[in-house]
């Protein structure tokens, strides 16, 4: 007898068990989604800045926008709060390469602990401050606006009080200024910012 139907019918069942589909369990289990692995978030003080920070911040922001010295950044590092990482990361936004980049990057590591690479710093501070939900410093809202409008005063009534946006996500989205109008909906867009003098 020719065992060739028998092969055919093995052959024929195996497809369909391959093709069958799996149980409800196996089809129905969520795979969680993929998450960065971000160290551990820094530990974040409560209450007010101490009158030695908030001297060196007022020194800083009196620089503003051009004369922000990389001394000054890197002091911030010794502040030991966390909070500051944040306008830090501001400052960034509007600094290009040079001392004043070298300096952020010692305060936030003595800051958070992590050690940022140059390239794309203030992409990579904001993701890890976000990611840790580190809290904002006290009188943010005006030092942020103190910034921004040193850079261009268009900026102004974004940070009219009261204010309920959340400051820390806020920033500038790398577009140049488009001659149209400024408008709410166009206000993130329409500014024209200047790097900072590295020093």
């Amino acid at each position: 007898m020719s065992r060739l139907p028998i092969l055919i019918a093995i052959a024929i069942g195996i497809v369909v068990v391959a093709c069958a589909p799996r149980n409800a369990e196996t089809t129905t289990s969520a795979t969680p989604p993929p998450t960065l692995p971000f160290p551990p978030a820094p530990v974040s003080p409560e209450g007010p800045l101490d009158d030695a920070t908030t001297a060196l911040l007022d020194d800083i922001w009196s620089g503003l926008p051009d004369a922000v010295t990389a001394d000054g950044v890197r002091a911030l590092g010794e502040s030991d709060d966390a909070r500051i990482s944040w306008l830090i990361a501001d400052l960034l936004r509007f600094a290009g390469a040079g001392d004043l980049l070298d300096a952020a990057q010692e305060a936030l590591l003595s800051l958070t602990g992590v050690e940022f690479s140059s390239f794309g710093m203030w992409v990579s501070v904001t993701d890890h401050l976000i990611a840790w939900d580190t809290p904002a410093p006290p009188g943010y809202l005006d030092y942020k606006r103190r910034l921004f409008t040193a850079v261009d005063e268009r900026w102004d009534f974004v940070f009219a009080e009261p204010n309920d946006l959340e400051l820390r996500y806020l920033s500038w989205g790398g577009a140049s200024t488009t001659g149209l109008p400024v408008t709410p909906t166009r206000a993130l867009v329409a500014v024209s910012p200047r790097s900072m003098t590295r020093r």
